[in-house]
C-alpha cells in the first residue's frame, strides 16, 4: 500500500511521566525501502529443578529427552515437549549437555546449576570460605549480551528475593544462590523485578525500582485509570494519519497494553474499569488467586511478565529479557502454580516432586514440567504473532533460549545421563538454522558461547569470545 506520510521510527506516545513507545508500523518504512532491518533480541525462559526424563518404569517411553531420526532434521518431540510441535521447525533440541563442574560439586547440585546456567560457572563451595559468589571472574550471557547491544536488560521473577530455604550454612543454601538466574559479576547478582507492576512502571514511567520515588503510574493506579488516559489525544490523532493496516496494529498495541494493565490490577484484586479503550472483559476464573503470605500465583505472575516482555520487545525498549518461572529447590506446590490443580502430589513441595519417589510425585513432575512448557509456549506463540519491519515475526527475529540447570530432577542427573534440558526457538533474522536435534553432548557453556557470538559479544582483546565459563570451546553448528 503506497503511504502518504512517513513517521519516524523512534516516535513516541508522551503524558504526564508516562511514555508509550509504538510498535512497527508501515508509516514507518521509507518509500523506497524493501525491508528495514529488524533488532536482534535475547531471551532466557528458566525453570527450576530439572525434568522427568523417564519414562514408565519397564518401558522406552521417554518424558523430556526427543527421538533422533535419520538425519538432524528428523526427529521426534518427546512426551513432554509434544506441546510444542506446530513450532518444530522453529526450535533447536540440545541433547546430553552436561556441566563437567557438577562434579566438582555434587552435593551441591541445585546451587551450582542456577548459577552456571548462564554464566558457565558453579557457586562457591563450603569449603571455600561459604562466600555469596561464584566460583571465579564470570558474569551472566544475558548481561553481557545487553551490555554489548548497549540496552538495558529485563530481568523478572515472580516471586520475592528471599525466596528460598533458610540456614545457617549461608554458603550453600542461601536464597541469593537459589532465585538468581543472572549475575553482573562474580559476587553481584543482577537487579530484577518480583512483580508485574514494578516492569509495568519501568517500562511506561521515569520509576526505578528501590528508588523510593512514586510514579505517575501509582497516582493512576490510585485513581483507577489508564496509562492509556494520558496519550488518548495523541493516539487519536497519530490515527488519522496512519493507513488502515496500521490503524487497526495501533488500536491492537493500545489494546494490549489495557489488557496488561488489567491483568497487573487483578493482582492486587482491584480491576481496573475500561475506560477509553474497548477491551473485554478479563474473565480469568484465577486471576484473584493470591496466596496467603501475599504472593502472587505463580501462574498468573508468569502470564503478566511475559505478556509485558513481548511488549517491551516489540516496541524496542530492551533486547534482552531474562525470566525465571519459579525457584530452585522451591518449596511451592503443584497448587500453586496449576490454578484449581487437585491431581497427584497436589500439595506437595516441588522440590520433593521433582525427585519423584513415588507414582504420585512421577506424575506429579509430569504436571510440573507439562506447566513449564506451556509458558514457553505461551511465549512463542504471542511472539510469533507480531510482524515486524523485514517480513519477519518478533519470534524469528529473536533467540528463546528455554530450560532448567540440570537434567533429570530424581537424579540431578547431567553427564552421565540424558544430560542438561535445553531448546533454543527463533532464529535470529535468519542467522540460526532451526528444526535441528543436536546431540553431540557437549558441555553447555559451549552453547551459551555460540549464542554470545551470534550478538558480538568480544572478550579483553575485542575479540568475539571463544569460550565461557568453565567452557573450553564453543559449538560452531548454531
Amino acid at each position: 500500500m503506497k503511504k502518504s506520510w512517513q513517521i519516524d521510527r523512534r516516535t513516541f506516545l508522551r503524558g504526564a511521566g508516562i511514555t508509550i513507545a509504538l510498535p512497527f508500523l508501515e508509516a514507518m518504512i521509507p518509500c523506497r525501502a524493501y525491508a528495514a532491518e529488524a533488532p536482534k533480541r535475547f531471551i532466557t525462559l528458566w525453570f527450576s529443578n530439572g525434568a522427568l526424563q523417564y519414562g514408565e518404569p519397564g518401558t522406552n517411553k521417554n518424558y523430556w529427552e526427543c527421538t533422533p531420526g535419520q538425519s538432524i532434521s528428523d526427529w521426534k518431540l518427546s512426551r513432554s515437549l509434544s506441546p510444542l510441535a506446530s513450532f518444530q521447525s522453529k526450535l533447536n533440541y540440545f541433547n546430553g549437555l552436561h556441566n563437567p563442574e557438577y562434579l566438582a560439586n555434587k552435593q551441591d547440585g541445585h546451587w551450582s546449576n542456577i548459577a552456571s546456567f548462564l554464566t558457565g560457572v558453579r557457586n562457591t563451595r563450603n569449603d571455600e570460605g561459604g562466600a555469596l559468589k561464584l566460583r571465579y571472574p564470570a558474569k551472566s550471557m544475558d548481561i553481557a549480551i545487553a551490555e554489548q547491544l548497549g540496552c538495558k536488560p529485563l530481568i523478572m521473577a515472580p516471586f520475592p528475593m528471599t525466596y528460598g530455604p533458610n540456614s545457617k550454612d549461608a554458603g550453600r543454601n542461601s536464597n541469593i544462590f537459589l532465585a538468581n538466574v543472572s549475575w553482573k559479576s562474580q559476587s553481584q547478582v543482577a537487579p530484577r523485578h518480583t512483580n508485574s507492576m514494578s516492569v509495568f512502571k519501568a517500562l511506561f514511567s521515569n520509576y526505578q525500582p528501590g528508588s523510593g520515588g512514586e510514579s505517575q503510574i501509582d497516582h493512576l493506579a490510585e485513581s483507577r485509570k489508564s496509562v492509556l488516559d494520558l496519550v488518548y489525544q495523541q493516539a487519536n490523532t497519530l490515527k488519522t494519519k496512519l493507513g488502515a493496516s496500521d490503524k487497526i496494529k495501533l488500536d491492537q498495541y493500545l489494546t494490549s497494553i489495557r489488557e496488561v494493565e488489567r491483568g497487573i490490577a487483578s493482582e492486587s484484586e482491584n480491576p481496573l474499569p475500561s475506560q477509553q479503550c474497548d477491551v473485554p472483559t478479563n474473565t480469568n476464573p484465577f486471576k484473584n488467586e493470591i496466596k496467603s503470605n501475599g504472593r502472587v500465583h505463580l501462574d498468573l505472575g508468569n502470564k503478566n511478565m511475559l505478556d509485558l516482555m513481548v511488549l517491551a520487545l516489540s516496541c524496542n525498549l530492551t533486547q534482552v529479557a531474562t525470566q525465571m518461572l519459579d525457584a530452585e529447590h522451591n518449596g511451592d506446590t503443584l497448587r500453586d502454580r496449576i490454578p484449581g490443580y487437585n491431581g497427584p502430589a497436589a500439595n506437595t513441595n516441588a522440590h520433593l516432586i521433582s525427585h519423584a519417589v513415588d507414582e504420585d510425585g512421577r506424575r506429579g513432575l509430569i504436571e510440573m514440567n507439562k506447566w513449564h512448557v506451556g509458558k514457553f509456549l505461551y511465549l512463542m506463540e504471542k511472539m510469533d504473532a507480531i510482524p515486524e519491519s523485514n517480513g519477519m515475526s518478533l519470534l524469528d527475529n529473536s533467540l528463546i533460549m528455554f530450560g532448567s540447570g540440570m537434567g533429570n530432577g530424581s537424579s540431578h542427573a547431567q553427564p552421565h545421563g540424558r544430560g542438561i534440558c535445553r531448546l533454543t526457538a527463533g532464529s535470529l533474522g535468519g542467522q540460526i538454522s532451526t528444526g535441528r536435534f543436536i546431540g553431540n553432548r557437549m558441555h553447555h557453556a559451549h552453547i551459551i558461547t555460540a549464542i554470545g557470538r551470534k550478538f558480538g559479544v568480544t572478550d579483553n582483546s575485542g575479540n568475539l569470545i571463544t569460550k565461557w565459563g568453565s567452557g573450553t570451546g564453543y559449538f560452531s553448528g548454531l
